[in-house]
C-alpha cells in the first residue's frame, strides 16, 4: 500500500475484492489469492509494510498459518480481513501478533482507519520494544558494574566502610576490615559511627563529621587503631563523599600501613647507622691525616736541605687542606656534601696564615654559598692551596710599595661554576703555564682540574689571574 502523502512504500496482500477501493485511497496493492503466494510474495519483497490477511485462502494453509510464517521472516503489522465473526476464529488471530481484525463487509473508510491504526500501534510497539531493549542493555551494564564493584569490595586488601553521609549510619563493610579490626559484620551494620569506638577520634565526632560533609574529603596518616583483641595497628584513613541516585554516601578506605611503617623505621635506623659510620670514618681520616702531617713536620725538622724542607712543608699544607675538609664533613649533617663557602673561607684563612708575611696581604673573598660534594671539593681544596701557596711565595717578591691584594671569587651560574684567584703582584712569567710546567704544584693543579672535568687558564694583566671553570 503506498499512501499519497508519504514517501515510504506500504504494501498489502489481501483478497481481490478490496484491491480497487484501497488503490482509490492511494495504496499500492500486491494481490496474493493463496497462502503460498502470500508467503512467497513476502519473501521476495522486503518493501512490504503491512499485510491485510484473509483467513479463508482455499486449499492448503489458512491465513493464520501464513501469518505465522511471514512473522518468522520479519516483524510486520498484520490486519486480518475476514467474514468470520466466531469467537474461536477471532481468538485464534489474537494469538498471532496481529494489529486488527476487520469484517469483510466493513466500509473502505473503516478499513482505511484500521490500517492507519495498525501502523500507529506497530510504531508504538516498536518504540516500546526498542526502549525495553535499551533498558535491558543498561540493566545488564549496571549489573556487570555492580558485580565488578562487589568483587573489588569483597576482595580488596584494604578496609572499606560505606556510611550514610547525612546520618553517619554504617551501610556496608567489607570482609578485610572485619578481619583487620576483629569486629563482626552484625556488630557494625546499622550502627552509627558514634557507636563505634575506633571511629570516634576520626570522623566519629560532630566537628570532624561536619568538616567531612563540607569538604567532601578527609585524610589521616599514621593513625593508630586498636583492634578488638588489643593490638595497635598503624593505618592510613581516607574518606570521600559521593552521590548515588540522589543518596549521599561516604566511603572510608582504611589501609593497614603497619608493615610500611616498620620498614620506614628500619630504613631510618640503617640511615642513622650509616651516618654514624660516615661520621666515624671522617673523624678517623682526619686523625690519620693529622698523624701524617705531624710525621712530615718531624721529618722536615731533621733536614738541612732548604729544597727538601720546602717540599715537605708544601705537602703538609696539602694534607692540611684535606684535614680541614674532613673536619667540616664530620660536623656536617649529611656527611657527603658541605657548604663550599664555609669550607673555602676556612681553608683560605688557614693557607694565608701559614706564611710569615700574611699580615702584609689583603685577602678579599667573594664566594657564593651552595652545597657541593666532598669528592670534588677535595680536589678543589688542593687546587686552591697550590695557587695561594704560589702567590704567597712568589707574587709579591720585589714589590715593596702599594697594597698587596689577593681576590678569590667563586661564582655559580646555573650549572657552571667559576673560581677566579687574582693577585696584583709582579706577574707570572710568560714561559710558565699549566700545559708544560715542570713544577710539581702546577702539574698537580692540571691533573686535578682534569679529574673534576674542568678547564684552567692564566690571564696576565695587572698581576695574575687563574680561572678555573667546571660544571656541577
Amino acid at each position: 500500500i503506498l499512501k499519497k502523502d508519504e514517501d515510504v512504500a506500504q504494501l498489502v496482500i489481501l483478497p481481490d475484492s478490496k484491491k480497487i477501493p484501497l488503490e482509490n485511497f492511494g495504496y499500492k496493492v500486491i494481490l496474493a489469492n493463496t497462502a503460498d503466494k502470500a508467503v512467497n510474495a513476502f519473501k521476495d519483497n522486503d518493501n512490504i509494510d503491512l499485510v491485510l490477511m484473509d483467513i479463508d485462502l482455499g486449499e492448503g494453509m489458512d491465513g493464520t498459518q501464513a501469518a505465522e510464517i511471514i512473522l518468522k521472516h520479519r516483524n510486520i503489522p498484520i490486519v486480518f480481513l475476514s467474514s468470520h465473526t466466531e469467537q474461536e476464529i477471532v481468538e485464534k488471530t489474537e494469538k498471532i501478533t496481529s494489529y486488527g481484525y476487520v469484517v469483510k463487509n466493513s466500509t473502505i473508510t473503516v478499513l482505511d482507519a484500521s490500517i492507519k491504526m495498525a501502523f500507529k500501534l506497530f510504531d508504538a510497539n516498536e518504540k516500546i520494544n526498542t526502549e525495553l531493549l535499551e533498558r535491558k542493555k543498561a540493566d545488564e551494564i549496571l549489573r556487570t558494574s555492580e558485580a565488578r564493584y562487589r568483587l573489588l569490595f569483597e576482595t580488596t586488601k584494604e578496609g572499606i566502610l560505606i556510611l550514610d553521609a547525612e546520618t553517619g549510619m554504617i551501610l556496608d563493610v567489607n570482609p578485610f576490615l572485619i578481619n583487620l579490626l576483629g569486629y563482626s559484620y552484625d556488630l557494625l551494620m546499622g550502627k552509627t559511627i558514634w557507636d563505634i569506638g575506633f571511629l570516634k577520634d576520626i570522623v566519629g565526632n560532630k566537628d570532624k563529621f561536619l568538616e567531612l560533609q563540607k569538604n567532601n574529603y578527609a585524610r589521616y596518616e599514621n593513625l593508630p587503631l586498636e583492634t578488638t583483641y588489643g593490638k595497635i595497628i598503624e593505618v592510613e584513613f581516607i574518606s570521600n563523599v559521593f552521590e548515588v541516585v540522589n543518596l549521599k554516601l561516604i566511603q572510608c578506605n582504611i589501609r593497614d600501613i603497619t608493615e610500611r611503617k616498620d620498614a620506614e623505621k628500619k630504613i631510618k635506623a640503617l640511615l642513622a647507622e650509616k651516618e654514624i659510620i660516615l661520621k666515624e670514618v671522617h673523624h678517623r681520616i682526619k686523625n690519620s691525616m693529622n698523624t701524617i702531617k705531624s710525621l712530615l713536620n718531624l721529618q722536615s725538622a731533621t733536614l738541612k736541605d732548604p729544597t727538601a724542607i720546602e717540599a715537605l712543608t708544601d705537602t703538609e699544607r696539602r694534607v692540611q687542606s684535606m684535614m680541614l675538609l674532613y673536619d667540616k664533613l664530620y660536623h656536617s649533617t649529611g656527611y657527603i656534601e658541605i657548604s663550599i663557602k664555609d669550607y673555602l673561607f676556612s681553608l683560605i684563612d688557614e693557607i694565608i696564615e701559614n706564611f710569615p708575611n700574611s699580615n702584609l696581604v689583603t685577602v678579599e673573598k667573594n664566594i657564593d654559598d651552595f652545597i657541593f660534594d666532598a669528592k670534588r671539593l677535595q680536589s678543589i681544596g688542593i687546587i686552591i692551596n697550590e695557587l695561594l701557596t704560589n702567590i704567597m711565595k712568589y707574587a709579591f717578591v720585589g714589590k715593596s710599595e702599594g697594597v698587596k691584594l689577593i681576590a678569590i671569587s667563586v661564582i655559580m651560574n646555573g650549572k657552571n661554576i667559576s673560581i677566579i684567584i687574582k693577585d696584583n703582584g709582579v706577574g707570572i712569567p710568560e714561559s710558565i703555564n699549566f700545559e708544560n710546567s715542570s713544577g710539581f704544584g702546577l702539574t698537580l693543579v692540571s691533573l686535578l682540574t682534569e679529574q673534576i672535568g674542568g678547564t684552567i687558564r692564566i690571564a696576565r694583566e695587572n698581576g695574575t689571574s687563574v680561572i678555573l671553570e667546571f660544571e656541577t
